[in-house]
């Protein structure tokens, strides 16, 4: 009797619940928001949920306050009239569909954090209605017919998503964007002018104007370049962030001219210039000349200094270690015919406003050396180089091929060695610049012409360790002065001037090779590890000439002025008869969050 009691309570306890059900959703829905709608509960939507019930206008709600609703993936909730119905308080992350006749959302929010779809197709008012103070965050879509969002109080919208329709802050309000904005975004002056904050961040995009309402606003602009479209801004009362970028205002826009490229291209001629400096003889390791223990091994290998090269750094500001030797021929009088390749990668992080980047460089050389006495060779060279540097944030890109030439000398006395060089050449740059704010990116692009110098020095003293190794510590410095022409930019609505600039720089290095020399029959294997620290300072203050809109500006490269590091390299040289195999790979840390990877590779033939 009672199990019969039992089962028919169960029935009944299922048939209520079944109506209440499909009272609630108005027809034979999936699923519900549950629990039901009221004051200060917690609610999570389901599957598909049409309407409260016969008749009722709304999705979910009845203006209830302190409600916390999802809208989990997958869900739907709409109305007639209103999708979501809430009062204060109220709390909202949608993850599904959200849309209504009249709004999508009609709530004074605490917060609302949309990843799904908010919208109203149907010729209502607005995708999302804030009566009170909301902080609103998109990640997804809103898309309203007329307005996608109106604000009646002071308010937040964090766009990282696509919103569709116009934007409405009735009262003071702050909007950050990373996102798309297809319509226009209006501060209104309702009781005078407000103080309004606007944050333009990477990823940015704005299909129409934004209307300040004349008042002392501010507008916070991230890295990269920008030309944004405003309306009823007042310049005087008015604060602009650009993170020190220079920028222009005018009645109908406000134009922002990033100059991170300039910096890194600052920064990349100290790794141009110091991949080709990676032709000159390497640090003499084992004495040719002097009957010393290791006389007998690198006589038969004499040509050992076509291959070698000068540790470069990436400007003034991130090393660069060459990266290939090349090959090289003796004749029977001593002189040398050789021919070298070198290459490196150099990535550069970004810091604040300044876009870092990353650097590709690749070239070759040939050139003749002279033994003319046993403590005096002398050589020279010409080659040519390819490099381009690609900005991080799709900001742009800068490529410089290079033809140049240079002269070499090294001095031996002993174990100690003193090598001298100068080196210039021609620099043929093409840049691009990308500049947001639109709904499409644009485009500024320019060539100009340029040329370099690079003299260095380096003494160092070989100490013999027995065994078959030796260790040279050795001290080396280099100077790079560039020189880059004037140019104007074409192709964007907020073109460049730029007129003729230097970059001057100068880099010391402090290191100590170990090498050995091991022999397997007419097989000579010379392996070879550097460690040191470096340091380089830039000279001159960095600044640059520019005209923007029609306005003359001066600028700062932000790249830094004085950098340390570290740097360490390893290698081997392979020789079988006449023919030598070699590899070797270098990696640098900087102080200005800069790394450099490289390395040599090669073959040479003697005779």
């Amino acid at each position: 009797m009672k199990k019969f009691q039992l089962t028919l309570l169960s029935l009944i306890a299922l048939a209520v619940v079944t109506l209440a059900f499909v009272t609630m959703s108005g027809e034979a829905a999936l699923a519900a928001c549950t629990p039901g709608a009221t004051n200060g509960v917690t609610a999570n939507c389901t599957g598909v949920t049409v309407n409260q019930g016969p008749g009722a206008t709304n999705g979910y709600g009845n203006g209830q306050n302190n409600v916390r609703l999802t809208v989990e993936a997958g869900a739907s909730v709409s109305g007639t009239s209103l999708g979501v119905n809430l009062g204060t308080g109220t709390t909202v992350f949608n993850f599904g569909t959200i849309s209504g006749g009249n709004y999508g959302i009609s709530a004074s929010f605490t917060n609302l954090t949309n990843y799904g779809t908010i919208s109203n197709l149907f010729g209502g008012i607005a995708a999302v209605d804030a009566p009170q103070a909301s902080n609103v965050t998109n990640f997804g879509n809103v898309i309203g017919s007329g307005f996608s969002f109106i604000f009646f109080a002071n308010s937040t919208l964090n766009n990282a998503g696509y919103i569709k329709g116009n934007i409405l802050f009735d009262k003071q309000g702050s909007l950050i964007n990373s996102g798309t904005i297809v319509d226009n975004v209006t501060f209104a002056s309702n009781g005078g002018p407000t103080a309004d904050i606007v944050t333009v961040l990477p990823g940015a995009r704005f299909g129409g104007s934004i209307d300040f309402g004349d008042g002392a606003d501010k507008v916070n602009f991230g890295p990269g370049s920008w030309t944004l479209k405003t309306a009823n801004f007042n310049a005087g009362l008015s604060t602009i962030n650009a993170g020190g970028n220079p920028y222009v205002v005018t009645a109908n826009r406000v134009v922002v001219a990033d100059v991170s490229g300039f910096g890194v291209q600052n920064r990349a001629m100290m790794d141009i210039v110091g991949w080709i400096s990676s032709v000159l003889p390497d640090t003499p390791v084992f004495d040719r000349d002097a009957g010393d223990a290791f006389a007998a091994i690198t006589s038969a290998n004499r040509i050992d200094d076509g291959f070698a090269s000068l540790p470069a750094s990436a400007m003034g500001y991130a090393p660069a270690e060459p990266v290939f030797k090349g090959g090289t021929t003796t004749d029977r009088d001593g002189n040398s015919i050789w021919a070298k390749g070198f290459g490196g990668r150099r990535e550069q992080s970004t810091d604040g406003h300044f876009i870092g980047g990353v650097t590709n460089g690749y070239g070759g050389a040939l050139g003749v050396e002279r033994h003319v006495s046993p403590g005096l060779r002398l050589g020279g060279f010409v080659g040519g180089s390819s490099n381009k540097t690609e900005l991080y944030l799709n900001a742009g890109n800068t490529e410089t091929d290079t033809v140049f030439g240079g002269i070499y000398a090294r001095a031996t006395s002993g174990a100690t060695f003193l090598d001298l060089a100068v080196i210039g050449g021609h620099l043929d740059n093409s840049s691009k610049r990308n500049i947001g704010g639109g709904l499409l990116l644009e485009t500024a692009r320019a060539d100009y012409d340029g040329w370099f110098l690079n003299p260095s020095a380096a003494i160092g003293h070989r100490f013999g360790l027995g065994q078959g190794f030796s260790v040279t510590p050795a001290l080396k410095v280099r100077y790079v002065a560039a020189y880059f022409d004037g140019y104007s930019e074409s192709g964007s609505t907020a073109n460049l001037t730029v007129g003729a600039r230097d970059v001057q720089a100068l880099e010391e290095r402090a290191e100590l090779t170990l090498a050995t020399v091991k022999t397997f029959g007419e097989n000579r294997v010379t392996y070879r590890v550097t460690g040191g620290a470096l340091a380089q300072q830039r000279a001159g203050n960095g600044t640059i000439d520019l005209a923007l809109l029609g306005q003359n500006l001066v600028a700062t490269t932000p790249d830094q002025k004085t950098v340390i590091g570290g740097y360490g390299s390893a290698g081997l040289d392979w020789q079988v008869g006449r023919t030598a195999l070699f590899a070797a790979g270098e990696f640098t840390s900087a102080s200005d969050s800069s790394t450099t990877l490289s390395g040599k590779g090669g073959v040479r033939v003697v005779w």
